[in-house]
């Protein structure tokens, strides 16, 4: 079904401090007269995106950046020990 071939996506609601989401995105949104208007993370099955839209003050067009990335996630085997 169109339903399980969908990536889960989370949409930010809320960050902290502006140095905390400058870790994320691109940091464009401290372009003088440019605002970080949303940021959406897309995870898949070995594949990430971040949409980041940047509003920019005035008659202009929001910004859209899109980040892309590849996950290769593999199991350790091996004996539990402690210390």
């Amino acid at each position: 079904s169109k339903k399980k071939n969908q990536q889960p996506s989370y949409r930010l609601a809320w960050v902290g401090s502006d140095s905390a989401i400058c870790h994320v995105g691109t940091s464009l949104h401290k372009v003088p007269l440019a605002r970080l208007q949303e940021m959406y993370l897309l995870l898949g099955y070995g594949r990430w995106e971040l949409l980041e839209v940047i509003r920019i003050l005035g008659p202009f067009p929001n910004v859209r950046n899109t980040l892309k990335g590849d996950i290769n996630v593999e199991k350790i085997r091996g004996s539990m020990r402690e210390g």
